[in-house]
């Protein structure tokens, strides 16, 4: 996600020219702005959301298992 953060960063017209035709510089500007908001979010979300998954296991409840020998029984 550190990537595209910085695709983000180091290139958003490029990102964002199929969206606009060239004269729109107001929009482009606005977009541009609410594109690096987009890497921002990428780059603090990806380890929150690595983290959460990683840690996911140890607040889940375990299920009871059976043994072999309590089903034999």
């Amino acid at each position: 996600m550190t990537v595209v953060a910085v695709i983000h960063v180091a290139a958003p017209e490029l990102i964002l020219a199929p969206f606009f035709v060239p004269g729109e510089h107001v929009e482009i500007a606005i977009s541009t702005n609410l594109l690096l908001v987009a890497a921002v979010t990428q780059f603090f979300d990806c380890p929150r959301t690595s983290a959460s998954d990683c840690c996911a296991d140890w607040t889940r409840p375990r299920a009871a298992s059976a043994s072999p020998s309590s089903a034999a029984g």
